[in-house]
């Protein structure tokens, strides 16, 4: 079911919001626009309505009848686009086989200044050439139009009901020039649009381009003038062709034989796509839609802006809806596919476990050089450094306030002695040969650095 389910079928049933989109779109807006809105009336299989209405708008718009159905406008490209969509099967399957072998014959060049050979009888050979490729795709355009689809004819069938009022003189000569301009001389043009050709090179194109030049002054029912004096030869087989023109006018309004429908379309996804740039054009151009909707239709603008708002405000709510409910499931998917991590608290150990490294040494050691313990492979005694090279030990702190020697005093005799204190690397217990109090048995084996630092400067006084 489509989103914007209900913008789509009251636009397509309601004419002036149509006209009002259509009078909105401007030359600089984007192609997707028009495409969109094509696309969505083809879908729902009111098309006709849609080529009606471009018709008539095109003709109201046109006061001279030179200029008819050769604009820009936002109504003729979809004319143009409609046709090119439902004709391009009929391009390929008829027209195709010609256009590649001409695309692939010899050079069909007519401008004296273009030819490089010195031969003055390949001139008059390319014109014989020329006629005859343009003459040969003619005649097959006119005994092949019962393969044109009848979607393709339903434009022209509009074309024909409106040009009688407007213009009633000219029928032969406007549907001879929109069939050729807007269909069939751009497939020739550029076959590699249409699946004829993978690549066309520049001398195939230009080939191609001479065929066009006669077959759309056909269409004019124009002469060629001086303004390219080279192309004035063919000027009587131009006036020749021109009175078999009304035959193929007449042959592409019969509908007998036109039963191909070549164009099928994905209507879920696609007609979603295409809506919804419809659908946010329409909200922010709404100002300008509802000026001309209240500049064509007075009565009913109130009512058709008002149902406009209630199904933008219906459509909004909706969409707003489901981005919640796709952004739910893609969070619940991506919640289903990562792994959940397990905390895991590992207890407390209160004691070193086997195999585990000592803890570090206090900043204190380290800051007065402590003593690093480098094993080798082979060697594991701490005066080896794995190269054979033997390394002092280097002191401790216990070994730093050892070999101090602290001044002591004499209980009895109150006289100052010097004991000598000895620091035995091997064990962590000092020893002195005074048994004083005072001795350095006393001093613990891990001191700050601040009594050290306090220690050495006594030391440094007293001498």
């Amino acid at each position: 079911m489509s989103k914007y389910l209900n913008f789509e079928s009251y636009l397509v049933d309601c004419f002036p919001l149509l006209n009002s989109i259509l009078e909105s779109i401007g030359e600089n807006d984007e192609n997707i626009i028009w495409k969109s809105l094509m696309h969505v009336f083809i879908l729902h299989k009111k098309d006709s309505i849609l080529i009606g209405q471009c018709t008539s708008k095109e003709l109201e718009l046109t006061e001279k009848e030179s200029l008819l159905l050769r604009g820009g406008g936002v109504y003729i490209r979809i004319l143009s686009e409609y046709v090119n969509i439902y004709g391009k099967c009929y391009i390929r399957e008829a027209l195709g086989p010609l256009i590649r072998k001409i695309a692939k014959g010899n050079s069909l060049e007519v401008d004296p200044c273009r030819i490089k050979s010195d031969n003055p009888q390949e001139l008059q050979e390319n014109r014989q050439k020329l006629c005859k490729a343009c003459q040969k795709i003619f005649n097959l355009i006119i005994s092949s139009t019962q393969q044109i689809p009848i979607r393709v004819k339903q434009v022209f069938w509009e074309l024909n009901d409106r040009i009688g009022k407007n213009f009633p003189n000219s029928f032969n000569r406007i549907i001879g020039a929109f069939f050729f301009l807007r269909f069939i001389c751009p497939a020739i043009v550029h076959p590699e649009h249409y699946g004829i050709l993978n690549d066309c090179s520049i001398e195939s194109r230009r080939k191609l381009t001479l065929v066009t030049k006669l077959l759309q002054n056909i269409a004019n029912e124009s002469i060629l003038e001086e303004k390219e004096p080279y192309m004035t030869f063919f000027n009587d087989f131009v006036k020749m062709n021109i009175e078999k023109l009304p035959t193929l006018c007449e042959k592409l309004l019969d509908t007998t034989q036109s039963d191909k429908e070549m164009v099928e379309f994905k209507k879920n996804k696609v007609l979603d796509d295409l809506t919804s740039s419809i659908y946010n054009f329409t909200k922010e151009r709404f100002d300008t839609i509802k000026h001309k909707l209240e500049l064509h239709s007075l009565e009913k603008s109130k009512e058709i802006i008002d149902v406009v708002n209630k199904i933008v405000e219906e459509t909004d709510l909706s969409l707003a809806e489901e981005e919640d409910r796709r952004n739910q499931r893609s969070f619940a998917r991506r919640r289903s596919t990562t792994p959940v991590r397990s905390e895991v608290v590992s207890p407390i150990r209160l004691s070193t476990p086997t195999g585990s490294k000592p803890p570090r040494r206090s900043s204190v050691d380290s800051a007065l050089g402590s003593r690093i313990s480098r094993k080798s492979s082979t060697d594991s005694s701490p005066y080896n450094n794995g190269r054979g090279t033997k390394i002092p030990r280097l002191p401790s702190v216990d070994t730093a306030i050892s070999s101090v020697k602290v001044p002591t005093y004499d209980s009895i005799t109150g006289t100052k002695k010097d004991p000598e204190i000895i620091f035995d690397p091997d064990t962590s217990l000092t020893s002195s040969r005074d048994k004083s109090p005072h001795s350095r048995k006393s001093v613990p084996s891990i001191v700050g650095a601040p009594l050290f630092n306090f220690v050495r400067n006594r030391l440094s006084t007293t001498k």
